[in-house]
């Protein structure tokens, strides 16, 4: 929710094509009127769909999940900023491990200052799927820093 009692959600929507997108919606908390919805698709429209939402002090939006890009193989993380009032996109970010493949975001925060933190896995060559954290400059977008952390058996983190 943000300050003023509006609903923020975000998930996937399935498309007449049978693909699904990466959603955001925001709700009027009273009526549950939609003030309005993005759809955040990558550059090959496929399967895609957000993993966690969260609002930042100003009343912005910011949401992570997957999406196709035609570089990677497979789904990647995708971080994006929208306007509170408009839902305009401030930013996008994709996220993606080495193996290009598989990965997912599972959870994201933002700190006191505004910078947006977020957890997933990502998918490496010799490792398999590692949990991987990533902190954003919450005004640019620019990423601060990325932890991959990698278990001893090289298995799926």
């Amino acid at each position: 929710m943000d300050g003023a009692g509006n609903v923020v959600v975000a998930g996937g929507i399935q498309n007449s094509d049978g693909a699904s997108s990466f959603t955001v919606i925001k709700f009027d908390g009273v009526s549950g009127a939609e003030l309005w919805r993005q759809v955040i698709n990558g550059t090959v429209n496929s399967n895609g769909g957000a993993g966690a939402v969260a609002v930042d002090g100003a009343g912005n939006v910011i949401a992570a999940g997957i999406t196709n890009v035609i570089n990677y193989i497979s789904n990647t993380i995708t971080v994006v900023k929208l306007d509170g009032v408009s839902g305009v996109e401030l930013w996008r970010k994709d996220i993606h491990g080495s193996a290009n493949e598989q990965d997912s975001a599972n959870a994201i925060a933002v700190d006191g200052v505004g910078n947006v933190m977020v957890a997933g896995n990502t998918v490496n060559t010799g490792s398999s799927s590692d949990f991987t954290v990533v902190k954003f400059d919450g005004v640019s977008g620019a990423e601060l820093w990325r932890q991959v952390i990698n278990g001893t058996a090289n298995g799926d983190d």
